[in-house]
């Protein structure tokens, strides 16, 4: 199965469209249940895409966590905590040989 269409809202279609062909995720349709979007790492959990749009603003960002964790990205120019740079004039709190 392709993208999906307009059987998703429209926030969602969004970072799928942008997961399937940018990441190498894949849609999998599970028959009559809710669509669901299988990261390129089989290590990872698939995850289910909502069928119905909602006015809570947390479900959205409750289900882009999920996508994270299951190792996509989104928004696409978002650095990960673990990429930040240090400046090297700001304090660390490693301790040096000489503080031992």
């Amino acid at each position: 199965m392709e993208s999906p269409g307009r059987e998703i809202p429209k926030d969602y279609r969004k970072v799928v469209h942008h997961l399937i062909e940018v990441e190498g995720w894949r849609n999998a349709a599970t028959g009559r249940k809710h669509p669901v979007v299988i990261p390129p790492n089989p290590a990872k959990p698939a995850v289910r895409i909502p069928t119905t749009p909602t006015r809570s603003p947390r479900a959205f960002q409750n289900w882009l966590a999920e996508i994270r964790r299951a190792g996509g990205r989104w928004p696409p120019d978002r650095q990960s905590p673990a990429g930040k740079q240090v400046r090297s004039d700001e304090p660390t709190n490693e301790t040096t040989e000489e503080e031992r």
